[in-house]
This record gives C-alpha cells, sequence and structure tokens, in this order.
C-alpha cells in the first residue's frame, strides 16, 4: 500500500534539528540576518528564559523592511509546541495548518530540545526512500512566479511578499530560465545598504536606488532544476542541497515548481485518505501558498 504511513508515525525526536539559534525579543533584525548568514538559518527562535514568543523567517525580515535595528519581539509568528514523543506526522499537520516556518519540541519541563522546519521533514522523507514513489508531474504546481530580467527589483520583493514565495524564477527570451531572485539575495542588498550608511536618508535613498535596479543585477545563477520525467526524490534532494524549491524544465522550459512545502502538504495529507489508491493531482495548486 503506497499510503503506509509507518515512516511518518515516528518520533519527531528523530528527524528535529537540535542545531538552531535562539535570540531575545530584543535583539534586532541586524543580528538575526548577520546569523542567519553565518549559520545558513532559515529560521530563528525568538524566546526569553520564561516564554517562546515564536520564530522569525526571511520572509519575515523581508516584510518588516530595510530596518536593521527593529526589534525581534515585534516580528515574532507564534507557532505551536510539540513534545518529543509527537509524530513527524503531527508536525506535518500543524506546518501546513498554521503556514508556519517552524515548530519547537519541548521536555516534560518546557525547555527546549530542538526545532522542526520543512527542510528537516524532507530530508527526512527523502532519507526513508518514500519519494521514490512519485513522479513530479503528480506533485509540481504549474503556477509560476516569475518576472523578466529587466524588471526592478521591488517588483520581485512585492511578488515574493504578496505570494508568499521564497523565491521568483527569472525567464528570459524564448522562455528560457536564467536566474532565481530569492529572499536572500534581495536581503542581502537591503541590509548591506542599511549596515553600511549611519543615517536614515542615506539608507533610504540607497535602498530606493537599489530596489529600482534590474532584477537580472541581484538573481543567482546558474540555477539547479529537474525534469518534468525525474522522480520526487530527485527534486528534493536539490531543496536539500539549498534550494527552497526546484524548477521543473520540459524541453529545456519551464513547466512547474516543487517546494519543500509541497512535500509536507503531501505528507499532512496521508492522514485525510487512509486506504485510498493514492494520487496528489489534487494538490496542484492555481494559486501557491508557500509558508516555509
Amino acid at each position: 500500500n503506497i499510503h503506509n504511513m509507518k515512516y511518518f508515525t515516528e518520533e519527531i525526536s528523530k528527524v528535529m534539528s537540535r542545531n538552531f539559534i535562539t535570540l531575545k525579543p530584543t535583539d534586532n533584525a541586524r543580528k538575526a540576518l548577520h546569523l542567519m548568514r553565518d549559520r545558513k538559518a532559515s529560521v530563528i527562535l525568538i524566546a526569553t528564559k520564561r516564554r517562546i514568543l515564536g520564530f522569525i523567517s526571511s520572509l519575515h525580515l523581508l516584510e518588516a523592511g530595510n530596518f536593521p535595528g527593529a526589534k525581534l519581539g515585534s516580528i515574532a509568528r507564534p507557532a505551536p509546541s510539540f513534545t518529543s514523543s509527537d509524530t513527524v506526522l503531527d508536525v506535518a499537520k500543524a506546518l501546513v495548518s498554521h503556514r508556519m516556518a517552524a515548530v519547537s519540541v519541548l521536555d516534560s519541563k518546557g525547555a527546549v530540545l530542538g526545532i522542526v522546519t520543512s527542510y528537516d521533514i524532507v530530508k527526512y522523507a527523502l532519507r526513508t526512500g518514500w519519494l521514490e514513489m512519485f513522479s513530479l508531474k503528480d506533485v509540481m504546481s504549474t503556477d509560476l512566479v516569475t518576472a523578466a530580467p529587466s524588471d526592478p527589483v521591488d517588483k520581485v520583493r512585492r511578488m515574493i511578499v504578496n505570494r508568499r514565495v521564497k523565491q521568483v524564477l527569472i525567464i528570459g527570451d524564448y522562455g528560457k530560465l536564467v536566474g532565481v531572485v530569492g529572499i536572500g539575495n534581495i536581503l542581502d542588498k537591503i541590509y548591506g545598504i542599511a549596515l553600511s550608511r549611519s543615517t536614515f536618508g542615506e539608507v533610504s535613498g540607497k535602498t530606493s536606488r537599489t530596489l529600482s535596479c534590474q532584477a537580472k543585477s541581484i538573481m543567482a545563477r546558474p540555477v539547479s532544476t529537474v525534469d518534468v520525467g525525474d522522480r520526487l526524490s530527485k527534486a528534493a534532494g536539490v531543496m536539500i542541497k539549498g534550494g527552497f524549491a526546484a524548477p521543473v524544465l520540459e524541453r529545456g522550459s519551464v513547466v512547474g515548481i516543487v517546494s519543500r512545502s509541497d512535500i509536507v502538504k503531501m505528507i499532512a495529507a496521508l492522514d485525510l485518505m487512509p486506504g485510498l489508491p493514492v494520487t496528489f493531482k489534487g494538490f496542484k495548486r492555481h494559486r501557491r501558498q508557500v509558508w516555509d
């Protein structure tokens, strides 16, 4: 039975990350961004000695704007907590229903043992071999968020914030994928400017010029892609190596995209349809919601 849930009824302690960053609500966005860069972290836990406020992600920092002094307590988003005996499936369902970047795992005294992100769950699903059973065309979204190389960076920034995606595909002549602009590419520019300028007037003016630059000036390339005929495991491998999503090509043109959240949604859906023949075609979305 392809719907076998045995992998995902394992305790979350086998999946959670014990190497995570914790900052205080009084710490600022500048400190958070530096740590995210240095540790290659996608989320940071915000907590005091007595309670957990939640998490911040790179998307939250982008939404906060070019204010490196912004306090993290004002940016953090609340998230549910779990115990180490809760299951991978429990956490996958929570990440989907709450559209959260991460959840915390607590011991019996309320101390944080670890955190779980979509990255952790995708890495685990890849390790089990479960993803080998699915083809990309059954899972990928065909609702692509794209921009032209000449589009201003601010247009791309607004796409990321409004569509809740981690990256925008930059499509050149003849529909060819020429690069991607991710949250990190924009944050590096905006916060880099803010960190190097002493007065708000200088920061504001320089930031406006950066946001009016063309997307091709900050896009990342080459882009790791997968082919429409590949298995889902190959896309997961791309994401584990650093991508938030894997563009899907057919004859050299982009026809879809698969994100970490797509895989977590598949796992969460296992609890909804026990014993039924599995097809995830129903998960193709005309409107993307990427929350990791």
